[in-house]
Order: C-alpha cells, then structure tokens, then sequence
C-alpha cells in the first residue's frame, strides 16, 4: 500500500525493505509513508504445460566505481554530529515541495507548515501542513505527521483520515527509532545525522559553493553506494555553515520523482508543546480510522 508520499508502506525511500518484515531491526524503522533489505530475486514463469522453460541468461557481474573518500566532507560530518549532542528539539517553519515525473509530467505540489523534532531518544516530530499550493492556488489545509517513538501517525483533518502505524517494535532500542534519517517519514530530513550510518549508505562529497544554494550553507552530495539502495538515486543536503542546522534537502528517486525539503527560521531547544505529539485516535463522526499495531514476522 502507498501512502501520499509516494512510498510504499513495506519500503522505505532507499527501497530496503521494512525491519518489521525482515526481523533486521537495527537497519531502520518500517514506515507508514515513505523506503528494505535489497534482495535481488529471479522469477521464471511458464506459459502453458507445453511451452519450455525460458532460458536465463547467466548474472553479470557489476563493478562499482567508488568515488574517492572527500576528507572534508567528513570533517564537517563531524562537526554536524558533535553539535547535535547539545540539541535537544528543534522548531521550524517548512516547505516541501513534490515533482511526480521529473521533466516527463512535471506534476507539482507544495506544502507549507511547521516542524517539532525532539532529537531524543528515541527521535521525535511532529509537522503540521497548513497550506497546499496546485497550480499556484494556495488550498488551506490541516494534515499532520506525527511520531512519537513507536506510533507512526498521519492525519488529514481536513478531510477527517486518520492513520496510525506501530512501526517500532515495543522492545527495539530507542535509539533505532528515526524514520526521518531512514526516510520512511513523509519526507528525508537528517536533521541529527550520524556519520557512520551517512557513509554506510553512501558515497559523501563536499560540493564547491553555487550561486543557487542557500546563502552560506554546506553542500553535501550522497550518492548510494550500490547494493545499498535501489529506489533513491542521489540525495543532496544542504547545512548552515554556521548554525550546522539542515535548511535543504532534495531527494531524487528513480520515477523520475523529487522531493525537496526547505526549513527555514529554525530554533533549538525551545519548549516543546506535549500536544503536538498526540497521537491518540480522534473523536467525532465522520473520520474514517485505521489502526495497525505492530505485527511480528512470521
């Protein structure tokens, strides 16, 4: 099943398969919106008593070109790292913008609202879109995502849809929950990334300064390393050379589908609202529900 955000719920955004369904845990969270274990499987399928079984060709060998290791980059991982050991949440204003078929469809929206990351652990947050903009006409809006450590929940108050996933299982180490960083939030934003688990996944370089980037930001280039993921096919990420707080992230798959994340007028450890993380089903009529606790594989 595939959630607005394009991704299927069995996946994450790098199309590893889900922890929940492979028993591997420690890889990443399972995610309600966006992406598994790679594992290439070949079918052979017949088309009648018959006919003979097709031939298949013998597996070629692929050789991955691995780019140089870039030291600054990983300098700066560093210190993006150390300065979020005295983060503790983070407030936010947000955009994010989604392109389904990149120079094929083009077809565009934009979601403006807010963000509520709790670094923990276990990692939180909650974002709130107040506003959709289709074909440059603002719609108001009221959807929520929200994870509150196991409970993966999104919400359309607007059109009263409320669905709530137990992605975490309920005796996984708090440190594992983050689907943000794993990309199974509704939306990739590392916002406390960790560099070993960075250059685990991918291939990391540190890109010269363009007139587009954000002003006085760090620009870092993730190419996944192969084996690694199937659906991504590069990340960017841009940091504030100063504040290291991310204020961009574009994501692009193999659709061709981008997603670019833009977080602006952010501030750190400020008082966290209790209420933003509520992920308790609502009450009312009119809402259609739909709740799935955390189920073991068999």
């Amino acid at each position: 099943m595939r959630s607005r955000s394009g991704y299927s719920r069995d996946e994450d955004a790098f199309g590893r398969q889900n922890p929940e369904q492979s028993g591997d845990f420690n890889s990443a969270q399972n995610g309600i919106m966006m992406t598994s274990t790679l594992m290439l499987s070949v079918v052979l399928v017949t088309c009648g008593a018959q006919e003979a079984a097709a031939e298949v060709a013998p597996a070629t060998h692929v050789t991955e070109v691995v780019p140089a290791p870039d030291p600054e980059a990983e300098r700066w991982l560093d210190r993006i790292e150390k300065r979020f050991g005295d983060v503790k949440s983070l407030h936010a204003d947000l955009v994010y913008r989604r392109i389904d078929g990149v120079d094929v469809l083009d077809d565009k929206q934009t979601h403006k609202g807010t963000i509520v990351f709790v670094v923990g652990p276990p990692a939180k947050f909650s974002v709130n879109f107040v506003k959709l903009i289709v074909d440059r006409r603002p719609v108001p809006q009221d959807v929520w995502y929200i994870f509150d450590g196991q409970w993966l929940v999104e919400s359309n108050r607007t059109e009263k849809i409320f669905t709530k996933d137990q992605i975490v299982p309920p005796d996984a180490p708090a440190e594992q929950a983050n689907p943000l960083a794993s990309g199974r939030g509704p939306f990739y934003l590392p916002i406390n990334a960790r560099k070993k688990e960075v250059l685990q996944r991918f291939h990391v370089t540190l890109k010269k300064a363009a007139k587009s980037d954000p002003p006085n930001s760090l620009h870092f280039e993730l190419i996944p390393r192969a084996g690694r993921q199937r659906r991504i096919t590069r990340i960017d990420l841009w940091y504030d050379r100063e504040t290291l707080l991310p204020v961009r992230a574009e994501t692009l798959d193999t659709g061709p589908n981008q997603s670019i994340v833009i977080v602006k007028n952010a501030a750190v450890n400020r008082k966290v609202d209790p209420k933003r993380f509520d992920v308790s089903v609502p009450r009312g009529r009119g809402w259609r529900t739909t709740v799935r606790p955390y189920k073991k594989p068999e």
